[in-house]
């Protein structure tokens, strides 16, 4: 440019531009080098990069204008016709190009929306504060997290949707009677497991922000946990739950129960979207939870439509594949599954195949734990499960009826058909005495075994998943 211009101008500065030009050549071979610089240390070598071109230019100019030639080569340029300025200009567009696309080969493109995630993402966790938990005591860290997450849901109530205090000390209410007060199964094994994956592929424990989401987690499955036994208790006509009237039970609250078993699975999607809203998992964490949902209803269904509500006792109905379907969506999904997914999510697996075999271990845990749960039903002490069973007198599809349908004679089926389902005293006992006679228990027993030996031979040919983790 600085030829051109002379020639245009007829100056003689031929000289002066071609010493410019020597001069400036060895910054020019130095921004070569500070472009290799980039294409290595990305971010950091584009930054040097453009502080070395702007020092450059900002060199050439105060070298021109201490020479006395940057005002020839402005005025060379005010003087030059369209024709040049436009090749010029192309000159310039495509060499930018050249640079671009080889640019492109060497330095990976940035993702922007991407990083503008990233970014948004670490604004949330930074907005979200938590407690210091106990380090090496789950259950303790657990119920230290519960009064935050209550906190998270109540205190929106007036601020957000308007709620008078009635409401807001009812809903209060509510969650502590029906979410507390468990075993706290489902949701201690969040932090387990991630605890676990944590030490196998990090080689460290968790942290205090990664065992606060583990218990986040794990209280969104209880919360989920409460919601179906408050309307499991009302379709169920149960009694007692967790040693304590059911809620619907309470004289000021009845079927007010219904709209709160939909309260309490709604606070489940409030506390995820609060707490994992911003991250990139928090669509396969719904998913997960909306599939689990659906799938445990779709088991419920199996489970009251096993017998009509308007006509006698069709124990045709009551079968070892209706039983096995009953087991796997009303019980397993969400009682195994859903807790190892969530802990599993978190710790960042991302493998199909890994889900798939979680699943198909924690279905078989599943079966083994819902048989026992109908062997405790007629044979455990209330003291002890919590509960009253009343398996017999609802007319359940269990694993016992199953049994001794199954190996009944004409008199023996004759006897279930005239006094299962039926609610009295009477009856119940009668067919407890069948199972007696059949030797239920010794059968269970002898499944119990069985079954955990079947686990454990599929545990130890497990790969990808450490085997602590079921």
């Amino acid at each position: 440019i600085f030829i051109c211009c002379s020639r245009k101008l007829e100056l003689d500065t031929m000289g002066q531009s071609l010493s410019v030009l020597e001069t400036f050549w060895p910054a020019a071979t130095a921004c070569a080098g500070v472009l290799a610089v980039a294409a290595i240390v990305n971010k950091a070598g584009r930054i040097a990069l453009s502080v070395t071109m702007v020092a450059t230019l900002a060199a050439a100019i105060a070298y021109l204008q201490k020479q006395g030639t940057l005002d020839v080569v402005i005025e060379a340029f005010k003087q030059l016709d369209s024709a040049t300025l436009a090749v010029y200009s192309v000159l310039l567009l495509a060499a930018h190009i050249i640079v671009g696309m080889s640019l492109s080969i060497v330095i990976p493109p940035r993702d922007v929306v991407a990083e503008a995630k990233a970014l948004k993402r670490q604004a949330s966790q930074r907005a979200l504060s938590y407690p210091q938990l106990p380090k090496d005591d789950d259950k303790a860290a657990f119920m230290a997290m519960y009064d935050h997450l209550k906190h998270d849901l109540v205190a929106e109530l007036p601020v957000v949707f308007e709620q008078p205090d009635e409401a807001v000390r009812w809903i209060g209410g509510m969650v502590d009677y029906n979410v507390q007060g468990g075993k706290m199964n489902r949701g201690l094994v969040v932090p387990a497991i991630m605890r676990t994956l944590a030490r196998k592929n990090k080689g460290r424990d968790l942290t205090n922000t990664e065992l606060a989401r583990a218990c986040v987690l794990g209280w969104c499955i209880e919360w989920l946990q409460a919601f179906f036994l408050v309307a499991d208790d009302i379709m169920d006509d149960s009694l007692t739950r967790r040693g304590q009237p059911c809620w619907y039970r309470k004289p000021e609250v009845k079927m007010i129960a219904i709209n709160d078993s939909f309260i309490l699975e709604s606070g489940v999607f409030r506390l995820l979207k609060k707490h994992f809203g911003h991250e990139e998992t928090y669509s396969q964490i719904l998913d997960v939870f909306h599939e689990v949902i659906y799938q445990t209803e779709l088991g419920q269904l199996l489970d009251l439509t096993s017998q009509p509500l308007d006509g006698p006792t069709d124990l045709d109905r009551f079968t070892v594949e209706r039983h096995r379907l009953i087991v796997k969506y009303k019980t397993a999904y969400y009682t195994f599954y859903l807790s190892t997914a969530m802990g599993m999510i978190d710790s960042g697996v991302t493998e199909p195949a890994l889900y798939e075999t979680a699943k198909r271990i924690c279905c078989m845990i599943g079966e083994y734990f819902q048989i026992q749960d109908d062997y405790l039903d007629c044979y455990g002490d209330p003291a002890v499960i919590g509960k009253v069973g009343t398996d017999i007198q609802d007319n359940k599809c269990s694993w016992l009826v199953v049994q001794a349908l199954a190996q009944a004679q004409p008199a023996d089926r004759k006897l279930l058909k005239e006094n299962y389902g039926k609610d009295s005293a009477a009856k119940i006992k009668k067919v407890k005495a069948l199972y007696e006679q059949l030797g239920l228990a010794a059968q269970f027993h002898a499944y119990e075994e069985a079954s955990y030996k079947e686990i454990n031979r599929l545990l130890d040919s497990v790969e990808g998943l450490p085997r602590e983790i079921f």
